[in-house]
């Protein structure tokens, strides 16, 4: 049976063990159903329990609460839909692979206008409109689709890299945290996780954040990169080089700027 990926929503086999797509670990033990994660555990002290979290890489209740980000008001467009909602999604999931967002973004006002009920298609609009770097609107659009679904992890996801994009980082990092509680099994989250915490000058946690996605798919080469970033970042060069050296050994044929960074990276370190 065809599922959602809980990290990229494409469809891909419930008995996958990566998503073919985006190269998330899912666990074929962890299927997804419509347009919600099957999160193993309830909530984040329920994850630890049971060994989905651990314990040193949630982060502790902020002690002031995080300055508020003003977002725009969401509305259902006016753009009457040429198509059914899953064909309009589908043509718009199709417009951003090719980087046609203007394109993908009239598909995915479609898909709103078509059923502005389903979460699904707020969520494929706040994908195209980060796509165009419109970051406040994109946060704009995956807050309300938690607040539809508070389940789904892919809408706290783009929630996260929103508010990574605006410079949030306190109100991104809580998002970060809620997708790896409703989703500890994907690298992706905890490779997202460990971005942000790096930007917010922790890196001990990050490099402990990509360790943990490399623990779940030691294949994932992102985490790689990142966790040599982390540990040049804290003066480990040998340990560095060698894990970026992994990168370059994996490295898709998509991450050509990641390629070109690791490779100055490494001169510079071995200089």
């Amino acid at each position: 049976m065809l599922v959602p990926c809980p990290s990229c929503d494409k469809r891909v086999s419930d008995r996958a063990p990566q998503c073919p797509f985006c190269k998330a670990s899912l666990g074929a033990s962890n299927p997804v159903s419509g347009s919600e994660t099957a999160p193993p555990s309830a909530n984040v002290d329920s994850a630890i329990r049971d060994g989905g979290v651990p314990a040193s890489l949630v982060s502790p209740p902020p002690s002031a609460k995080p300055a508020a980000v003003a977002l725009p008001e969401v509305a259902v467009p006016k753009s009457a839909p040429r198509f059914s909602q899953d064909e309009c999604l589908k043509r718009a999931e199709m417009a951003r692979n090719l980087a046609l967002f203007d394109r993908a973004l009239e598909f995915a006002d479609e898909a709103i206008v078509a059923d502005p009920r389903k979460p699904l298609a707020w969520a494929a609009k706040a994908e195209v409109l980060f796509g165009l770097k419109r970051f406040s609107d994109a946060a704009a659009h995956a807050k309300k689709v938690v607040e539809m679904n508070p389940k789904y992890a892919p809408g706290w996801m783009r929630l996260a890299a929103s508010y990574d994009g605006l410079g949030a980082f306190e109100l991104a990092l809580l998002a970060w945290d809620k997708t790896v509680e409703l989703a500890p099994w994907s690298v992706l989250n905890w490779n997202g996780r460990g971005i942000c915490l790096a930007k917010m000058g922790r890196v001990e946690d990050a490099l402990a954040c990509h360790d943990k996605a490399l623990t779940l798919d030691p294949r994932f080469s992102q985490g790689k990169f990142y966790k040599g970033l982390r540990e040049a970042d804290l003066g480990r060069h040998e340990d560095a080089i060698k894990s970026l050296q992994q990168f370059l050994a994996s490295a898709p044929p998509n991450l050509p700027g990641l390629v070109q960074e690791a490779r100055q990276r490494i001169q510079e370190l071995k200089a």
